[in-house]
């Protein structure tokens, strides 16, 4: 929903922030797109974990 992703922007911003201040590296999961969250209606589905995975792995090899 717009609000979900509103407040999943808003944290995303807080890590961003927090990493930079760090001098960490800031792996950016919203890029694997819109959240999909299990049966629970709490956690991420394995597909979304998948997806968040991958992306994970092409930003620690520098290809995205």
């Amino acid at each position: 929903t717009a609000p979900r992703m509103a407040r999943l922007a808003e944290f995303d911003a807080v890590l961003r922030a927090e990493a930079k201040s760090l001098g960490v590296a800031y792996i950016d999961t919203t890029l694997a797109g819109a959240p999909e969250i299990a049966l629970d209606g709490l956690h991420p589905s394995l597909a979304y974990h998948q997806r968040i995975a991958a992306v994970i792995a092409q930003q620690l090899n520098g290809t995205l």
